[in-house]
């Protein structure tokens, strides 16, 4: 088993465009996390925000648990999972579990255990350079590890995850310096005196 290889770049593979969309959709609750989307609740719960989007990750991951083991078990089910889903599965996902499932596992655990900066740059780190990753090695990949991943999509990946968190950490320190705890307030106060 070699565990490099050199070849061609197959100019696309298996980019799925759709997939990597759906991966920086996975951005909204992070986001929502961030700039305290539920905040007004605050005077009837502790948290609201964390607290919602703790609740939407449980139930986005015991669901997907549940279809994906339902439709191991019955043939119409996954029928029609892969009709409604399958344009966002990856050729192997078809006879195994989604990879959503431990994405929103991991998720869950950062939400739990971490601070909103630790959840947002994880989730910006993965989500930003995970399509990087895929159209660069899918089109200019060569050096080619024994999974079939290619060493510039590597490089992509995290080249593209430290920029993405550079931003983030410039407008973070934007926010902290203007005394604005409120994302959305500052983008506001920045149109307003641009």
């Amino acid at each position: 088993m070699k565990f490099i290889r050199i070849e061609q770049p197959t100019r696309g593979g298996s980019f799925n465009f759709s997939r990597k969309i759906y991966h920086m959709i996975g951005l909204v609750i992070p986001i929502a996390l961030y700039v305290e989307l539920f905040d007004f609740l605050a005077p009837w719960f502790q948290f609201p925000t964390r607290s919602a989007g703790l609740l939407a990750l449980i139930a986005f991951t015991i669901t997907l648990l549940l279809v994906d083991a339902l439709r191991f078990k019955v043939k119409a089910v996954n029928r029609l999972f892969v009709s409604i889903v399958g344009p966002l599965l990856k050729q192997e996902e078809l006879k195994r579990y989604n990879a959503t499932i431990p994405y929103f596992a991991a998720c869950l655990i950062l939400f739990i255990f971490s601070s909103t900066e630790v959840v947002m740059l994880s989730c910006i780190f993965l989500m930003i350079g995970d399509p990087v990753a895929a159209y660069t090695g899918g089109f200019y990949g060569r050096v080619r590890f024994w999974n079939n991943k290619s060493l510039e999509g590597m490089g992509a990946f995290i080249v593209a995850g430290f920029l993405g968190s550079l931003i983030f950490l410039a407008i973070h320190s934007y926010v902290d310096l203007t005394g604005n705890s409120s994302f959305h307030m500052t983008l506001a106060d920045g149109a307003l005196n641009w």
